[in-house]
């Protein structure tokens, strides 16, 4: 899986912490019972494509064993994959992002995708991941000239 070196940071600190630490719905999503409708919808547009895959049988089972919201969502039938959406996400140091996310089929890989999400230009959100990018970015690397002195 190929990630940035944002993702990677938003990721990590997104780790360090618990939901209910500070009062989110799980995951850290403001939008919790919409994301996870979506969630089990788009398990069950899998499941309809491959329906004796193992690993996706596995998945059902451990959820609906364990999980009484998730066999209410799966009872609904919905089905539907990925597609251009909003997500909202609260971040610790920056506070509420709304980004956009878009998915491409790979057309090599039958099953796989690209997911893509992104800020709208110009928005608080934009300005607060390019806040954290600064902050994900390594420092510059100092070097000294050839009369000592350091830039």
């Amino acid at each position: 899986m190929a990630t940035s070196k944002l993702g990677n940071y938003l990721r990590g600190r997104r780790e360090q912490m618990q939901p209910g630490d500070v009062g989110l719905p799980e995951g850290g999503r403001l939008d919790w019972e919409k994301a996870a409708a979506n969630a089990v919808a788009a398990l069950r547009f899998l499941e309809g494509a491959w329906p004796h895959d193992p690993r996706i049988q596995e998945v059902l089972r451990t959820a609906t064993e364990h999980s009484r919201e998730f066999t209410d969502l799966w009872r609904r039938r919905d089905a539907r994959g990925k597609s251009d959406a909003a997500k909202v996400l609260l971040h610790p140091e920056v506070g509420e992002l709304t980004l956009r996310m878009q998915t491409f089929d790979v057309r090599s890989a039958p099953g796989q995708q690209l997911i893509v999400y992104h800020a709208q230009q110009g928005t608080r959100t934009a300005d607060a991941l390019r806040l954290l990018g600064s902050l994900a970015a390594p420092a510059p690397e100092r070097r000294a000239d050839s009369r000592g002195r350091i830039s």
